[in-house]
Order: structure tokens, then sequence, then C-alpha cells
């Protein structure tokens, strides 16, 4: 990417900054996303950034919710675990929309508007369900949690890599599992090739399907 010519430059806004910082996060990671590297992609001199966003960690806010505002979360169906379903599997595709930003997202506790729309969303599926209000915030922290590792892991984990590198990876991990002393490691031995085939659609959906039957087992014993 190189500096916009002084000419065709729009207004700066908190908008172009957002647009700008998600493309040098796609291109080059959390990493590469610094005020210089920003200031340069939109053409403008870094001070210029201080103007809309006071420091790095406002701008890191920006991009959270920029992030997670672009997740659109589904029409409400009545049914509560189809409802938990979608927003879950929606949740997860946006984040990955952003692989370079999902540490980012799913550490950082500034979520805005943008976030707070699809906690706002789940809490109302988990009350209308029956859940009491402890539960359901339990509730969506536990679904929550199986999003952001799932994302985590295949934006950073062996489920990110892709092509040469996966395969380089995988084969470095059967390894790794043959050499094991069977009678120390019995089961890593014994589930190593399913280990290494599973997708990381196949885990998610195993995941998420234990995740809500949890629920519903609380609902059917009263515990909600």
């Amino acid at each position: 990417m190189s500096r916009v010519p002084r000419a065709d430059r729009l207004p700066l806004s908190r908008e172009r900054i957002l647009a700008a910082a998600l493309e040098v996060l796609d291109a080059d990671g959390l990493e590469g996303l610094t005020m210089r590297r920003l200031a340069d992609t939109l053409g403008v001199g870094a001070m210029s950034l201080y103007r809309h966003v006071t420091d790095r960690d406002d701008l890191l806010d920006l991009v959270v919710e920029g992030i997670l505002a672009e997740t659109e979360i589904p029409a409400s169906t009545g049914g509560w675990r189809t409802d938990l379903e979608a927003i879950a599997r929606a949740a997860r595709v946006g984040l990955l929309r952003h692989r370079g930003a999902t540490v980012l997202v799913t550490t950082r506790l500034g979520l805005g508007r943008g976030g707070l729309a699809a906690v706002e969303r789940t809490l109302g599926v988990l009350r209308a369900a029956g859940f009491d209000d402890a539960t359901a915030v339990a509730a969506n922290r536990a679904l929550g949690n199986l999003v952001a590792g799932a994302v985590l892991y295949e934006a950073a984990g062996l489920g990110g890599a892709q092509g040469d590198d996966r395969a380089r990876r995988r084969d470095q991990g059967r390894a790794l599992m043959a050499a094991l002393p069977e009678d120390e490691f019995p089961n890593l031995r014994a589930a190593a090739g399913a280990m290494f085939a599973v997708s990381a659609d196949a885990a998610f959906d195993a995941g998420l399907a234990a995740l809500l039957d949890g629920f519903e087992g609380l609902l059917a014993r009263g515990h909600a």
C-alpha cells in the first residue's frame, strides 16, 4: 500500500481511519498496525491522526467496535437454541473476517456499541428462554469463550495454517505423537490420526452442540 496523493485525499474522519486500519490489519497483522503505518496508508502526517483518535489504545478500541459492528446478528426465530446457534456461528464468521485482529477482538474489554448489541441480543434470548439473570450471564460467557477459542485456534493455531504450512505442521504433529511412549501416552497415540483429521468446522459444531445440550439440561432440571 502506498501513500494516497494529497490532492486525492478526503477529509480525515474516524470512519476513514477505521477503514484504513482494517486494511493494514488484513495485510500486515496486528503488529503492523502502527500509527505511522496507518498515517502513511491514509496519506497524512501521523499527528493528524491524533485529532480523531487519542492514542493507539483508542485506535484499537475503534477497530474492535468496527469489526463487531460488521457482524450481522441473525433475526430471531423464537427458538432459543436455534437463535443461540445462529448468533455463535455469525460471531465466528465475523471475527474470522479479519484474522489479524482475532487476538485483539477476543481479549480486549472495550466492545463499544457493536459488541454490546450482540451481548444484548444473546442475553435477551437466554432470559426469554427462562434462564435467571446470573445463569444467563454465565451462559453468555461460556458461549463467548467457545467462539473466542475457536477463532483464535483457526487464526493463529494449526487450524489457521494453509497449504504447505498446514501440511508441514500436521506432519510434525503426527511425528511427535508417534514418538511418544505408548505406556505413558496411550490415548494421544490412539487418537493421533483423528487429532489432525478433524476439521475446524467439525470441532466447532461439536463444541457448540455440547454447550447447547448443557443449557438445555439446565432448563430441564429447573436450575436456570
